[in-house]
C-alpha cells in the first residue's frame, strides 16, 4: 500500500497510512486526504447454524470441515480469504456409527462465519449441538474437502487512523488608511492591492496548516472615529472563504481615512488573549500612526508600542511587515521600534521628553490615566539601547517578493507537533514506523522524529527546520497496522 502525503500544504489534513500485516485480507487504495474506512469487523467466529447428524460437518469460522470424528474429509480447510468453510465438507459416502443418525449427505458449512477484528477466523466457532459423531461411526474412506471456500467479506485490517497539526493561530491586522491607496510615485502602484493578492494567497495555502483571522483598520474624522475596524467572525483553519468574502472586495473610504493603530491593537487583545494555542499578530501598516485625527505621530508611536507590549506579555507575539519603510509615513526607527516591542525586545524611545510633550495631547492623557501611568511617565517601557528585531519590508511595486516575504514568514510558524485524532501508538513498536518529508525518511531520533507521547508526535531539531522551508513540499508518516493499539 502506498504511502499517504499530501502535496505541498494546499492538501487538507496529513493522513496517516496504515500498512497492511500478512494477515490482512486487503487494505483498500490510499486516497488523499480523506480518511479511509475500518472494514472487516465481526468479533467472534460463529458455530454452524444448522446441525448435523451423527456424522454432521462442524459450523467452523475458520473453513475446517467437521471437527469431531464423525466429520468427513480430512481437512476442509477454508479458501484463501479464510472467513467460511468449505462448500461443501461431508464425506460422499461416509456413514454415523450406531448412535447417530446418519450423515446428512449435503451437511453444510456453517452459514457465513464472520471474521476477526484482524481479518483472520473468529476463535469460537463451534459444531452444531448435535453433530458429535456417534461412538462406532467412521468417516467414509472417499470424503473430501470441500472444495474452494470463500474468505470472508470484510478482513480488512484497522485504518484511517489521522495525524492532525496543532495549528497556530496567525492575526492579519491590516492598515486600511488613505496613504494605503497612495501610489508613492507618479502613476506607481498602490500598496492596498499590490499587498492584497499574496496575502490572501498565503492564507489560502496554509489554511490546513495554520489558524487564520483578519481585521483590517481605519477611520474617518466625524464618521467613524475613533476606530474602524472591519474583520471576519472567526479564527481557524480552512479560512479563506471567509477572510477572501471580507478582504476581497473592501476597498479605501470615499473620505481621507486615518491610522489609529493603537486602537485597533487594543480592540483586538481581548479576543486574541482568548484564543488558544500559540498566537501571532502581523502588523501590515505604511506608518502614519495617530489617534484618528493626525495628531504628533511621536505620541500615537507612544500608544503602539505600549500596545504591542501588552500582547507579547500576554503571550502573543507580533511579526511587523513595514509598506515602503524609510517614507514620511514610515521611518525605519519606527519599524524597527514596532518590531523590537512585538517580540519583547528592548526599545528605545523616539523623543528624550516623550511624557511632557504628549502630555498636552487629549488622547494621551486619557490612555495614560488609563493605565495608571504616573505623572511624567511614558505609555511604552523604554531602554537606552534598543534589539535588533528583524522586520519585513514590502515594496508595492514588487508583488512577487511580498508573497515570497509573506510565504516564508507564515512556513516558518507551522507546528511541528501533530496528534493523533483517536486511537493510540503502541510505542514498543515504533521500529516499524516511519516518518517521511519529501518522500526522504526522516531519522527517529533527536534531530528527526518522536513520540511525546502514544498519541503525540514531535518532529525536532533539522526535520522541524526542514518542515518549516517554505520550499519543502510535504509530509507523510507510515504506520503498519500492529503498531496501533
Amino acid at each position: 500500500m502506498p504511502a499517504l502525503g499530501f502535496d505541498r500544504v494546499r492538501t487538507g489534513t496529513v493522513l496517516l497510512t496504515a500498512l497492511c500485516a500478512s494477515f490482512c485480507l486487503q487494505c483498500g487504495d490510499a486516497v488523499a486526504p480523506q480518511l479511509l474506512p475500518v472494514t472487516g469487523a465481526g468479533g467472534s467466529g460463529v458455530g454452524g447454524d444448522t446441525s448435523a447428524g451423527a456424522g454432521g460437518i462442524a459450523g467452523g469460522i475458520a473453513g475446517a470441515a467437521g471437527a469431531s470424528s464423525g466429520a468427513a474429509g480430512q481437512s476442509g480447510a477454508a479458501g484463501s480469504g479464510g472467513g467460511s468453510s468449505g462448500a461443501s465438507g461431508a464425506g460422499g459416502d461416509g456413514t454415523a456409527g450406531s448412535a447417530g443418525d446418519s450423515a446428512g449427505a449435503g451437511g453444510s458449512a456453517g452459514a457465513s462465519g464472520a471474521s476477526g477484528a484482524g481479518g483472520s477466523a473468529g476463535a469460537s466457532g463451534s459444531a452444531g449441538a448435535s453433530g458429535s459423531g456417534g461412538a462406532s461411526g467412521s468417516a467414509g474412506a472417499s470424503g473430501s474437502a470441500g472444495a474452494s471456500g470463500n474468505g470472508g467479506s470484510g478482513g480488512g485490517c484497522g485504518q484511517g487512523a489521522e495525524f492532525i497539526p496543532r495549528a497556530p493561530l496567525v492575526y492579519l491586522l491590516v492598515d486600511r488608511s488613505s496613504s494605503m491607496f497612495m501610489a508613492a510615485t507618479l502613476g506607481g502602484p498602490t500598496a492596498w492591492p499590490a499587498i492584497k493578492t499574496p496575502l490572501l494567497q498565503t492564507v489560502q495555502t496554509f489554511q490546513d496548516q495554520i489558524r487564520f483571522g483578519f481585521s483590517a483598520y481605519t477611520g474617518v474624522v466625524g464618521t467613524t472615529c475613533p476606530l474602524d475596524l472591519t474583520s471576519v467572525s472567526t479564527m481557524s483553519l480552512d479560512n479563506y472563504a471567509a477572510i477572501n468574502a471580507v478582504y476581497g472586495p473592501l476597498g479605501g473610504t470615499p473620505a481621507k481615512s486615518e491610522s489609529p493603530t493603537a486602537y485597533a491593537l487594543a480592540s483586538l487583545r481581548p479576543t486574541l488573549i482568548a484564543a488558544t494555542g500559540a498566537k501571532y499578530l502581523f502588523l501590515i501598516t505604511d506608518g502614519g500612526q495617530d489617534f484618528c485625527n493626525d495628531t504628533d505621530p511621536v505620541c500615537a508611536d507612544d500608544a503602539v508600542v505600549n500596545e504591542l507590549q501588552l500582547l507579547e506579555a500576554a503571550g502573543i507575539e507580533t511579526h511587523l511587515f513595514g509598506v515602503s519603510p524609510g517614507s514620511t509615513f514610515l521611518t525605519v526607527a519606527e519599524l524597527q521600534s514596532f518590531a523590537n516591542a512585538g517580540a519583547g525586545a528592548a526599545v528605545v524611545s523616539g523623543s528624550t521628553n516623550l511624557a511632557s510633550r504628549c502630555a498636552g495631547v487629549s488622547e494621551w492623557a486619557a490612555l495614560s490615566k488609563s493605565y495608571g501611568r504616573a505623572a511624567g511617565q511614558a505609555l511604552g517601557t523604554y531602554q537606552t539601547m534598543g534589539g535588533a528585531t528583524p522586520a519585513v519590508s514590502l515594496d508595492p511595486s514588487d508583488p512577487t517578493a511580498i508573497e515570497t516575504s509573506l510565504l516564508r514568514s507564515t512556513s516558518t510558524l507551522k507546528s511541528c507537533v501533530f496528534d493523533l485524532r483517536s486511537g493510540s501508538v503502541n510505542l514498543s513498536k515504533l521500529g516499524e514506523a516511519s516518518v517521511l518529508i519529501d518522500g526522504e525518511p526522516v531519522p527517529q531520533d533527536g534531530t528527526g522524529w518522536q513520540m511525546n507521547s502514544a498519541t503525540e508526535l514531535d518532529l525536532v531539531g533539522q526535520a522541524c527546520t526542514r518542515w518549516r522551508d517554505p520550499a519543502t513540499g510535504g509530509i507523510s508518516f507510515d504506520f503498519p497496522c500492529d503498531v496501533f493499539q
